[in-house]
């Protein structure tokens, strides 16, 4: 991976809360940023998915009941797009 990539994959494992990582997957995307500095990979979306999973941050509590919210390699590969269109505001905003 290429110093970009290692960089969006530190600012992205560092997210530990579950309405963050949904506002940035929510977010609008922005057809205007390219985003060619970036090396999407395999390894990169697993690596944050990982990290996601093992701090449970898609297990919540519903009506009483824990329950796990889907995490999946396309949501990993939405969030990691929208995060770097949006990168300036979601490091400012989330104090990443």
């Amino acid at each position: 991976m290429n110093s970009y990539t290692n960089t969006i994959k530190k600012e992205l494992m560092q997210l530990k809360d579950y309405n963050k990582i949904t506002e940035i997957k929510d977010k609008e995307l922005n057809g205007s940023v390219l985003l060619e500095e970036l090396e999407i990979s395999s390894e990169l979306i697993t690596a944050i998915k990982s990290k996601w999973n093992s701090a449970k941050i898609f297990k919540r509590e519903k009506n009483g009941v824990i329950e796990d919210s889907y995490c999946t390699c396309n949501y990993v590969l939405d969030v990691i797009i929208r995060y770097c269109q949006h990168r300036t505001m979601f490091k400012e905003r989330f104090d990443i």
